[in-house]
């Protein structure tokens, strides 16, 4: 048996060994045999293969502890015979080891010749092969499979022989790729790492070596999921402190993503304690040194492990290395430590990155543009300052916030107690930093400080104003990168916020149309279209640059687009404007070229847009005059997509062939309700722009237009859910309506006022009552407009308060703050408006007469935020007085009680106060209150309303109504409800007659 299982093994190797015992003999003699060989494996590859098998089933019961002298061919001298031979089984694999038994023998073969084996690449190939047999043969198992131990045996016997000659490559290859497709790493393969480690930190050997080392273990962590740290920190000593500084460099990234890959390390070694030791070796004499310790601090922060301010405080001492690395990865680290609590570390953080940025180095510059893009709570006056060469004058108080741990100065700190005005130090840090961004000789960086410039629009409207400077002058840099990057940034804060354009810098903008730049003049005009023009001249100015624009670029039809949207968004002024414009169509017209003329579209244009949002220019323009539209875009057969249907809605609203009803029914059919009502309820909003334009008729006309259209969809609509969305946006114009008028008093002397209109006081009951039924009778409201709701509820008190301060309106105003300041999330600030109410009232009186003239001028400028049209739900009460009605009255005896019974409908009031008042005009007020439980049960709910006695002895008509109760005490009325009552229900009469009246 033994004898057949040596043959099968060794028939595979026949023709290796062959070919090379004929490279020692002569060259024809070893032709001839391989001639002699082809022949014989083309005559009979079946019976060979047949042969090999019958030979290996033969074997497979032969004793695999015999002597192995039939194994000659691995054990040849020349180690390219025992490839050869290798190779040779390699390509027979599948069928050596189709059986367990001759795959065990192959594999126990192979294991004994590996411990004897001398050559590297001869050895290499045996792991190889070995890895093969057993993750080919294995089967699935919960544990760790005792063939695992077999393959990581070999490759530790394998590394341990040959550690010396072994490349990172190598390893990489032999090690931990075969490992990563076995489910662990056993005590074998944690053996093999010991011994890779003590070599590394072996005196005696090189450094090259040890680098090698340190390299493979990193693929071998990174590939096989990490390396225990109990084994690294034996040695960790001995490695750093060696005096290679590469090997103290990449032991110290190899540790760190240890760290990272051991699931137990935090545990093990603590959070804190693992960045401190790193922060140690930032101060190593070798740049590569602090280098790895700076990366590795970086990689452990973005892998869950948190900064301290000791992390900064060494950053920031870097940032006067002398290696470029070093500083550019402390600029990281920095914007890191401002990550972990942005309210906290950004103002210190950016007075130290603004000094980085007069940097010799390009790359430090361009990393201090990057740092400020995470910066956006910085608090203005050091923007500000950052933003100016010039000292600026701040309040004291501004100063006093930063205390003297805001500035290190590389070996020592610096006290700023010790200066005279507080932030002189601090001041020359940040001063002009932006400035020396936008003035650097690399447009990369100019670029880059553009993107940290639109970052911080958000801080203040000051702020916003010096940084749109800044964005206007850089249309004119000689870069194009640079102009494109400005005109795209402006785009950013007029799209984002408010970019206001005046005559000073209006040819600026005007002056992108002439750029040699394609994409520059493109997105000039983008930039000219959605810009604010600060008066109807500035505006002049922008159409009379466009229509010799379009004079000199006919072909480019997309200027009409701007037209169209330049009228929308002034078409105020385009109102005051309309009759030269008109006059100047005319002249157009009557020349030879007629309509052909692009600057007639110019004009058609303008208008167009400016009618869809304001009516009253339908009566300035003859239609059909602006039906002239339909025209030019007949006549180009490239037009705009988007401009056909702009063109086509505003002809359609202008010469009035789409009647409203059409418009209701395709809202109702198409789903576009929600879309309607809140187009609605924003062109409402606007009105604030007409205000200020004193164009108050107007002003008038669009509120009641937008009222009526809604009234319109209401009488359509069936659904309850979208029948409680268009009345909540009827209450939302109301506000803006209420709130229009309260402008309008404050803004003119209140004895001009006409007498139709309503008094100060009025309209302020109005809109308490108004805002009110809003919070308290419609659910499902989000934050945002709880809050806006809670700050539209000040004003009633504020208009009160602002001709004669009485204590109760204080009390109220008081507790509407600290209800808005209890229901802010948490980390949010509180609106401006909300700040100055509060100052008001901390800093004043109410007997000063400051303290009136401060409310007056905060209730002149107020203005509600957008109103977010959500899906929200109308508390309703439906009330039937059953077998009651002015025909059948309810028969009472005089001086007694009696009863009628109610039938009540109710929605959306599980969770409210809700009450059924009965009232006989000015002699008796009775509440009931009704459960809400038994409301939500019994729906509807069949009652009986006690009526208390009635002295009367004639015909009489109880009022009935059904109220909801919103919190707070406004009124003590008994034991009836002691908040603002809201009527859910209209009035319902109770008729009543006396039993004895003759004519029952």
């Amino acid at each position: 048996m033994k004898r057949g299982r040596d043959e099968g093994f060794n028939s595979e190797c026949l023709h290796a060994h062959k070919r090379c015992e004929g490279e020692s003999s002569e060259t024809g003699a070893a032709a001839e045999i391989c001639v002699s060989e082809e022949k014989t494996n083309a005559l009979d590859k079946d019976s060979d293969r047949h042969d090999v098998s019958l030979s290996i089933e033969a074997g497979s019961t032969a004793n695999s502890t015999e002597d192995d002298e039939n194994t000659s061919l691995l054990c040849h001298q020349n180690p390219q015979v025992r490839l050869r031979a290798l190779a040779c089984l390699l390509a027979h694999f599948d069928l050596l080891i189709r059986d367990t038994a001759s795959a065990q023998y192959l594999h126990a073969t192979l294991c004994r010749q590996l411990q004897r084996e001398e050559n590297l690449h001869v050895a290499q190939q045996i792991v190889r092969l070995i890895t093969f047999i057993v993750i080919s043969t294995c089967k699935p198992a919960d544990s760790i499979r005792s063939e695992d131990s077999s393959v990581l045996n070999s490759h530790a016997i394998f590394c341990s022989t040959h550690f010396g000659s072994l490349n990172q490559s190598t390893i990489k290859s032999v090690f931990s790729q075969n490992i990563a497709r076995l489910e662990s790493i056993s005590e074998p393969a944690m053996q093999c790492i010991k011994m890779f480690l003590s070599q590394s930190s072996t005196e005696t050997e090189s450094p090259t070596f040890k680098l090698q080392v340190l390299n493979s273990l990193s693929s071998i962590a990174m590939e096989v999921g990490g390396i225990q740290i109990s084994l690294l920190y034996k040695h960790l000593k001995e490695l750093l402190v060696n005096s290679n500084p590469f090997i103290k460099a990449q032991t110290l990234k190899f540790f760190g993503l240890c760290l990272v890959t051991d699931s137990c390390s935090k545990a093990k070694l603590g959070e804190k304690e693992t960045i401190v030791f790193f922060l140690e070796l930032s101060t190593d004499p070798a740049a590569v040194v602090r280098k790895a310790s700076l990366l590795s601090v970086i990689y452990l922060c973005n892998n869950g492990y948190s900064l301290t301010e000791e992390c900064f405080k060494v950053a920031v001492t870097l940032f006067d290395d002398s290696n470029d690395d070093v500083r550019s990865l402390a600029l990281q680290l920095v914007s890191l430590w401002v990550k972990e609590d942005p309210e906290e570390n950004t103002d210190t953080a950016f007075l130290e990155v603004c000094k980085m940025m007069t940097d010799m180095e390009l790359s430090i510059r361009i990393e201090a543009c990057k740092a400020f893009s995470i910066m956006m709570n910085v608090r203005e006056d050091l923007l500000l300052q950052a933003l100016s060469k010039k000292p600026l004058d701040f309040s004291n108080e501004a100063k006093e916030r930063v205390t003297s741990s805001l500035i290190t100065n590389g070996e020592t700190d610096v006290d700023i107690s010790e200066y005279e005005g507080g932030l002189g130090i601090l001041d020359r840090l940040n001063m002009g930093a932006f400035v020396h961004g936008i003035e650097d000789e690399f447009w990369e960086v100019r670029s880059l400080t553009l993107d940290a410039l639109s970052c911080f629009c958000c801080v203040s409207m000051r702020a916003r104003a010096a940084i749109t400077e800044i964005m206007l002058n850089l249309l004119n840099d000689d870069s194009n990168q640079v102009r494109l990057k400005a005109v795209h940034k402006l785009i950013y804060v007029a799209q984002h916020y408010t970019l206001e354009i005046d005559e000073t810098n209006l040819q600026q903008v005007l002056a992108t149309l002439e750029d040699i730049d394609d994409a520059i003049r493109d997105a000039g005009k983008n930039l000219i279209a959605i810009l604010t023009h600060s008066s109807k001249d500035v505006l002049k100015s922008t159409i009379g640059t466009l229509m010799k624009y379009m004079q000199t670029h006919q072909q480019e039809k997309d200027v009409w687009h701007i037209f169209h949207k330049l009228g929308r968004a002034h078409n105020t002024f385009v109102q005051f404007l309309a009759n030269d414009l008109v006059k100047e169509l005319n002249t157009l017209l009557s020349r030879e070229a007629g309509l052909d003329d692009s600057m007639c579209g110019c004009i058609l244009f303008l208008l167009l847009g400016a009618s869809e949002v304001n009516p009253n220019i339908l009566s300035l323009v003859p239609a059909k005059m602006l039906s002239l539209s339909r025209l030019l875009v007949h006549n180009e057969d490239q037009m705009n997509g988007v401009l056909k249907t702009c063109t086509t809605e505003s002809e359609s609203r202008m010469t009035g062939k789409v009647s409203n009803a059409c418009v209701v029914s395709d809202i109702v059919l198409e789903h576009k309700i929600g879309d309607f009502l809140g187009n609605t309820v924003k062109a409402s909003w606007n009105v604030k722009r007409m205000l200020c334009s004193a164009m108050l008729d107007l002003s008038i006309h669009v509120l009641r237009t937008c009222q009526r259209d809604i009234r319109k969809l209401l009488n359509v609509l069936v659904n309850e859910d979208r029948v409680a969305l268009a009345t909540y946006s009827l209450h939302c114009i109301e506000c803006v309506e209420l709130i229009w008028k309260g402008h309008f008093y404050f803004q003119h002397n209140p004895t001009l006022t006409l007498a139709s209109q309503p008094s100060l006081s009025e309209l302020a009951q109005r809109l308490d009552f108004v805002v009110k039924c809003m919070q308290h009778t419609y659910t499902g409201h989000t934050h945002e407009q709880q809050l806006d709701l809670l700050e539209l509820s000040m004003i009633p008190s504020l208009w009160k308060l602002s001709p004669i301060a009485s204590q109760n309106e204080l009390n109220k105003l008081s507790s509407a703050v600290d209800v808005i300041k209890n229901n802010l999330v948490q980390g949010s600030p509180p609106t401006s408006f909300l700040n100055k109410v509060q100052e008001i009232m901390l800093e004043t009186t109410a007997d000063s007469p400051s303290f009136q003239t401060a409310l007056c001028e905060l209730c002149s400028t107020f203005w509600p935020r957008p109103f977010s049209i959500f899906a929200v739900q109308e508390m309703k009460a439906v009330l039937t007085i059953l077998e009651n009605d002015f025909e059948h009255p309810a028969k009472f005896l005089p001086n007694m009680p009696f009863s009628v019974k109610a039938r009540i409908f109710t929605r959306h009031l599980e969770n409210s106060r809700v009450w059924v008042c009965l009232r006989l005009d000015s002699l008796w007020e009775k509440f009931i209150f009704l459960d809400s439980e038994e409301l939500r049960r019994r729906n509807p709910m069949i009652t009986s309303l006690q009526l208390p006695l009635l002295t009367l002895h004639s015909k009489c008509v109880v009022v009935a109504t059904v109220y909801v109760e919103c919190p707070g005490r406004y009124h003590v009325t008994g034991r009836g409800p002691r908040g603002l009552l809201i009527p859910l229900t209209p009035e319902k009469f109770i008729h009543l007659i006396p039993a004895s009246d003759p004519s029952v």
